[in-house]
């Protein structure tokens, strides 16, 4: 039989099932893409394989969820308590059970080859013989049966221009070792501007630089060592492309294919006084290479969705992604009515992760101005799309635009996505100072909200997202080309400053307790505090029971934003047990407090 034969009968059959699937029946669903690509004579495919379920009648739930349970960080299960309402009253759900081996060998059996397993969305990814697609439709456990997208670039704006190139030969540097490092002393050389355009440099000053949070990023790779990096935190690190624990190039990579996720990094983490100081120099990183550069088919969607839930059961408090999936391999792409926040595999993982109180920035793409042109996962409706703006806070041209399909605004918040300075790939000591695109705005923002829950450790994604959208420089009258317009750092994370001008008359009459941090700490905890006019008060500590163990200070004190600290010790400088101690402010106008966990 030809070749046109064998593409037609399986066609007919694969429509077939569709059609049969809008009355009760075992097949599966199969999505008009997957018959479109056998038209094409295409006799392998790569799929998202759905489930119906995660073991039928044969799983023991209790047993599964202790399992799931088990392969969670006790970081992560602690975010999820701290930062996920969902997840709160079921901190590990089915959601968290594995797909069913038994399926999987069943797939295997029937011919296909697994490529990823995702819990989260009860899936497999695969690569599968056309002639079996019916067979494997029509397995009784199967739910669905989509086309594995594998997404082009476009414009590879990770490849920095050779004007880029001689010009970070020109970049000033310093001995880092004689750097200063505390209080008004931070040397941000060329990355002054582009940390103070969203009001970020102020929020170092207070002493914050997201110590204790966690961002994973997923991207191309990362030259780690850069000396940008010489005292960053790496926690983890893996690469879903090659399937290992490095995330550097490596052999069969193409040259520089680190090169983005070097840069988006340094905007993140990066301590190079005197060139480029990150916007949350003193987070924790998990490093995911999902990026496979080789070839015009750039990126798998299933390696991001892997990254995902991985990132996920470290306990992730923030995932950063300068990544879009739209056009694909093939001459597939999703259609606009796609972007609708529901249907893309990527979106979808993208919004489980907020569920479980992970904040995700996204970049908006750079397929701009035309209205629509945004890209997955950014159309997910409870993460922070960000859009690209010039250092003068105009928005650029190739900036995408929303709505959504469902008619949501897009982009959330804007950030700088030109003339950004970064660190470069092609040297330990190499800098640009011309990388861009909205792939530079997306770590801004996601090194902002690093700092943001190291002052508010009790903060959801949604409390960030409504306290970076109500303190953005277009608030008032958000639109789909800035969203709620340039992110204002220090006006979204000081509760204080949110929704009203720096110099509001009325800010004279509040005192308030801005933050503890970190939050659990050990040894010592940090303590923001604010008085709105000079005269009496009290900082103190007491412990679980409502004992006072230490006054931090006390008396008349002056307005205006203070910093104290506790060692964790009392007022005899005993070290305290672990547990839960409760900060105290009180002043003439009342009394606040907030909680920290002193973990030995």
């Amino acid at each position: 039989m030809s070749l046109a034969s064998r593409s037609a009968r399986h066609t007919l059959a694969l429509l077939a099932l569709t059609v049969a699937c809008a009355a009760p029946a075992s097949a599966a669903t199969v999505h008009p893409s997957v018959a479109r690509q056998i038209v094409q004579g295409r006799e392998r495919l790569n799929l998202w394989i759905f489930f119906r379920d995660k073991g039928g009648a044969e799983l023991d739930l209790d047993a599964a969820l202790e399992r799931a349970r088990m392969s969670l960080s006790p970081r992560a299960l602690d975010r999820r308590v701290r930062r996920s309402p969902a997840a709160a009253a079921t901190t590990v759900g089915y959601r968290d059970i594995p797909v069913a081996a038994e399926y999987v060998a069943a797939l295997g059996r029937a011919g296909a080859t697994i490529r990823r397993r995702s819990r989260w969305l009860n899936a497999v990814s695969a690569e599968v013989p056309a002639r079996t697609l019916e067979g494997i439709a029509e397995l009784p456990f199967v739910a669905e049966l989509r086309v594995l997208r594998t997404a082009r670039w476009g414009e590879p704006e990770w490849q920095l221009s050779e004007r880029a190139r001689a010009r970070s030969s020109t970049v000033h540097k310093i001995d880092l070792r004689e750097a200063p490092r505390d209080g008004f002393g931070y040397d941000y050389g060329l990355s002054f501007d582009q940390l103070e355009q969203i009001d970020l440099i102020r929020l170092h000053e207070m002493g914050y630089s997201g110590a204790g949070i966690l961002v994973a990023i997923l991207d191309t790779g990362f030259r780690k060592s850069h000396e940008a990096f010489a005292g960053a935190q790496v926690v983890a690190e893996r690469d879903f492309v090659f399937w290992d624990g490095e995330t550097e190039d490596e052999g069969e990579d193409e040259p520089g294919a680190m090169g983005h996720g070097t840069a988006v990094w340094s905007l993140i983490g990066g301590w190079s006084p005197g060139i480029v100081i990150g916007g949350a120099f003193d987070a924790e990183f998990a490093l995911a290479k999902t990026e496979d550069v080789r070839s015009e088919t750039r990126v798998e969607e299933d390696n991001w969705v892997a990254a995902v839930e991985w990132a996920d059961s470290l306990g992730a408090d923030i995932i950063t992604s300068s990544l879009g999936y739209f056009d694909f391999d093939g001459g597939f792409s999703y259609s606009y009515s796609d972007l609708d926040g529901r249907t893309a595999v990527t979106t979808l993982a993208a919004v489980e992760a907020q569920r479980l109180g992970i904040v995700v920035c996204s970049s908006m793409g750079n397929m701009g101005p035309f209205p629509g042109s945004l890209a997955t996962p950014a159309d997910a409706d409870s993460i922070l799309s960000v859009g690209a703006v010039y250092p003068n806070d105009f928005i650029a041209e190739f900036s995408s635009r929303g709505p959504t399909a469902d008619a949501r605004i897009k982009p959330d918040l804007c950030a700088r996505g030109t003339d950004a300075v970064a660190a470069y790939w092609s040297a330990p000591d190499d800098y640009t100072v011309d990388f861009g695109g909205t792939s530079a705005a997306a770590p801004f923002v996601a090194a902002a909200a690093a700092v943001a829950l190291e002052i508010h450790p009790e903060w959801t994604p949604a409390d960030l997202i409504a306290a970076f959208r109500a303190s953005a420089s277009r608030a008032g009258s958000p639109d789909n080309d800035y969203g709620w317009g340039v992110l204002r750092a220090y006006d979204a994370a000081i509760p204080t400053a949110v929704g009203s001008p720096r110099d509001a008359p009325d800010r004279a009459a509040r005192n308030r307790l801005q933050g503890v941090a970190p939050n659990p700490f050990n040894p010592r905890l940090r303590v923001a505090f604010e008085l709105g006019a000079a005269g009496p008060a009290r900082l103190a500590v007491y412990d679980a029971a409502g004992r006072l163990v230490r006054v931090l200070s006390e008396g008349p004190m002056g307005a205006g934003e203070q910093i104290s600290a506790w060692d964790g010790r009392d007022g005899a400088g005993r070290s305290l047990a672990s547990g839960v101690y409760t900060v105290v402010l009180e002043t003439a106008g009342g009394r606040e407090q907030q909680r920290a966990l002193l973990l030995k």
